[in-house]
């Protein structure tokens, strides 16, 4: 089903058949965030800069390899880097797990869950943390580890944090014109809430894209987020990473029969880049986002693999996965990297470069 774009007679059914509930939702959505906008629900601000990393819909738009994007740019410039995030169907009932206290200590990827422990794994001198309230997230942050910047993972209907920048990312492949809110379709505010970001970032575009579809998709959010900077990227496949991290040229998938496996929200993408690297896929086992994967299921994908040359997942999936000796020598996840078309966000080299000078002001 095309949730969020429908295209058959039965999902514009479905469309209007949960347009009630959507307008509930609507209302309920509007008098929380009128409540944060009036002070009736109180609003704090971090003692250090805090970039959000979000989207207006559900399902990926790609805020993971964003996230390490742009963490890798403060690292390298010795700027200490904290990552919270809420750590969704994670397993650890725990209210704030310190994932990674970037010194090489790290919680369990149950406790953490997937895409934290993946994010403190590619980042291992960031500091990354999940919980439910990301105010204390923050605090501890700042006070205990010594943070100079926070990236907020999935943050732009947080409302208890205040933010000093607002990315919202918006996927290539959306039709925002026909979407709707939930759960009629996949938008989770009303498209003018784009008016709140400080850049928009179109993401997922293909290496053939579409230029009118660009122009058009620019255009559309044009009338959303007026005067809004509108930023690009794609995601490339750079390499194959194994259970125990070997690495290899994303080219070893040319020409290999491969089992796909993911469990995300929108597999397609995955799909589609292994395509890309001319990979012929024999099997495609996919599972709900963020699934726990249990014995059973390490039996199953070991089986379809029998005959393939090699069994690829995502990285976030490759985490959570026990594999035996023998599949671990088919095993791989597909590394994803992001490749901006033109520069970076421009708030996000500016505050680069702020940072930067208070460091070096501080060591003169």
């Amino acid at each position: 089903m095309s949730w969020g774009n429908p295209t058959t007679r039965f999902e514009k059914l479905r469309k209007q058949m949960l347009a009630p509930a959507s307008l509930a939702y609507f209302v309920g959505s509007l008098c929380r965030l009128e409540g944060y906008r009036a002070g009736v629900f109180k609003r704090e601000r971090a003692d250090v800069p805090v970039i959000s990393i979000g989207n207006i819909t559900c399902g990926g738009t790609g805020k993971t390899p964003i996230t390490i994007e742009l963490a890798q740019k403060f690292i390298s410039a010795g700027i200490k880097v904290g990552v919270l995030s809420r750590g969704y169907k994670r397993l650890s009932k725990d209210k704030t797990v310190v994932v990674s206290d970037g010194a090489g200590n790290y919680a369990k990827c149950e406790d953490a869950g997937d895409e934290p422990f993946l994010i403190a794994k590619r980042l291992p001198k960031a500091v990354v943390l999940v919980g439910s309230n990301r105010k204390a997230s923050a605090s501890l942050a700042v006070s205990h580890f010594g943070c100079d910047v926070l990236l907020l993972d999935d943050g732009f209907q947080h409302f208890p944090m205040r933010r000093d920048v607002d990315l919202v990312l918006i996927d290539y492949n959306d039709e925002p014109e026909n979407d709707a809110l939930l759960p009629a379709g996949r938008l989770r505010e009303p498209l003018y809430a784009l008016n709140r970001a400080t850049s928009l970032i179109i993401t997922k575009i293909p290496e053939n894209f579409d230029p009118d579809k660009i122009q058009r998709l620019e255009k559309f959010l044009g009338l959303h987020a007026y005067n809004r900077p509108i930023d690009k990227c794609s995601f490339i496949a750079s390499h194959l990473v194994s259970p125990n991290s070997v690495l290899l040229p994303s080219s070893a998938l040319n020409g290999n029969k491969i089992v796909a496996v993911s469990a995300l929200a929108r597999p397609d993408a995955f799909h589609n880049l292994l395509k890309e690297k001319g990979a012929e896929i024999t099997k495609k086992l996919c599972w709900t986002d963020h699934h726990w994967y249990s014995d059973e299921d390490m039996s199953a994908i070991e089986k379809s693999a029998a005959k393939a040359s090699m069994v690829i997942t995502t990285e976030k999936d490759l985490v959570k996965m026990k594999p035996s000796e023998k599949l671990a020598e088919k095993l791989y996840a597909l590394r994803i990297e992001t490749d901006w078309l033109g520069a970076p966000p421009v708030v996000i080299s500016e505050l680069l470069d702020t940072l930067s000078e208070a460091k070096e002001s501080v060591r003169v």
